[in-house]
């Protein structure tokens, strides 16, 4: 409520509601708790949203939920967050894209090659329902498992197939995907 407060009053502005799904306070609260205060909360940022005068506000207010099934349906409404974009999991072509991204980006930081041959026909069926932020996720600890590999400050060798095959598992296994 505060922050939409201050977005009014520096306008022209965004007000970015990263992990909107926290709104439902399920993870937070027992049912009945969390059913209660969520409701509360929601209502006061619908109240907030609604006192906005649209015109001369100059604020758009946009919301990052992980997942749409348990957002509210009264912020959903007309004049609040009324403009629904789904951004869809990448499908094979679009991770390979990702990974060859942030391969070369790595890459440019370090200012040296870190990857080898990978063979994308062994990676990219493990990585299905992945994200970009998964797939960043395993770059890191694939490179992190070769460095701590590494012996005496030596260089680590490169990132290969097998690497990322064991980056991804471990990834599955802790996150439970």
């Amino acid at each position: 409520q505060e922050s939409l407060r201050i977005a009014i009053g520096e306008k022209p502005g965004v007000l970015f509601l990263d992990e909107a799904d926290a709104l439902s306070l399920d993870h937070l609260l027992p049912p009945p708790q969390a059913r209660e205060a969520s409701a509360r909360l929601v209502a006061a940022l619908c109240e907030k949203m609604d006192a906005v005068d649209a015109a001369t506000a100059r604020v758009l207010v946009v919301a990052a939920p992980s997942r749409t099934d348990v957002i509210d349906s009264s912020l959903v409404a007309p004049g609040r967050l009324d403009h629904l974009v789904e951004v869809t999991l990448p499908d094979p072509a679009g991770q390979q894209e990702i990974l060859d991204l942030q391969r070369a980006k790595r890459e440019r930081r370090a200012g040296r090659a870190l990857f080898g041959q990978i063979d994308y026909g062994k990676v990219l069926p493990l990585m299905g329902g992945m994200s970009g932020g998964d797939i960043s996720d395993i770059l890191r600890r694939a490179l992190e498992a070769k460095v701590h590999g590494s012996t005496d400050g030596a260089s680590p060798p490169l990132v290969d197939t097998d690497d990322l095959l064991v980056a991804i598992e471990t990834y599955k296994r802790v996150r439970g995907v």
